[in-house]
C-alpha cells in the first residue's frame, strides 16, 4: 500500500469516527430536547387550565357570569388538551358537573367541581414526574453511549497515532538500508 493511501486512509478513518461521533451526540440531544418540550407543553397547559378553572370558582361570588364565561373557556381548552390515559374520562365528568352547577349553584357541586379539577391537576402533575423520569434515564443512556463512542475513537485515534508513524517509518528504513548495501 503507498504511504499517500495509508495516509488518506487514516485520517479519513479518524474522519469518519468523528462525525459518526457528532452525529450521534446530535441526535441524541436532538431527542432529548424533543421529550422536554413534550414534557412540558401539553401537560403544563393542562395544569393552567385547571387552574384557571379553581381560580373562575373562587371568584364565582364576586361575578358570576364572567366566571361562568371563564370556566367554560378554559374546560373546552382542556377537553382539546386531553393527552394523558384517563384525562379524558376526568374531564368528560368535570364537564357534566359544570353542567350541573350551572343548573344548580350549590356548595355540594362546587366542592364536586373542585375535586375534580384537582384530580386533572394530580394526573398531570404525576404525568410530569414520570416522563421527567424517563427525560433523565434517556439521558443518562444518551450518555454512556455518547461516552462508549468516545472511548472507541480514542483507541482508533491512539491506534493510528502509533501504527501511523510505522507505516512512514518502514519504507524509510528499507531505503536507508538498501542505501546502505550500495
Amino acid at each position: 500500500m503507498k504511504i499517500r493511501t495509508k495516509i488518506t486512509f487514516s485520517i479519513g478513518s479518524l474522519l469518519a469516527v468523528i462525525i459518526i461521533l457528532g452525529c450521534f451526540a446530535a441526535h441524541i440531544t436532538g431527542n432529548m430536547k424533543k421529550n422536554t418540550e413534550n414534557i412540558l407543553a401539553d401537560n403544563y397547559n393542562s395544569l393552567k387550565y385547571a387552574q384557571l378553572m379553581l381560580t373562575a370558582l373562587n371568584t364565582f361570588g364576586d361575578d358570576s357570569i364572567a366566571s361562568l364565561n371563564n370556566f367554560a373557556t378554559n374546560l373546552n381548552l382542556q377537553k382539546n388538551n386531553i393527552t394523558e390515559e384517563y384525562e379524558g374520562k376526568i374531564t368528560g365528568e368535570l364537564e357534566k358537573q359544570f353542567e350541573k352547577f350551572k343548573e344548580e349553584k350549590s356548595e355540594k357541586n362546587l366542592i364536586e367541581l373542585s375535586e375534580t379539577i384537582n384530580k386533572i391537576i394530580l394526573l398531570n402533575g404525576d404525568a410530569i414526574q414520570h416522563k421527567s423520569i424517563i427525560a433523565t434515564e434517556s439521558a443518562n443512556e444518551s450518555l454512556v453511549w455518547i461516552i462508549a463512542i468516545a472511548v472507541l475513537s480514542s483507541f482508533i485515534a491512539i491506534a493510528m497515532l502509533v501504527l501511523f508513524p510505522k507505516s512512514f517509518t518502514r519504507p524509510i528504513k528499507k531505503l536507508v538500508e538498501g542505501i546502505i548495501e550500495i
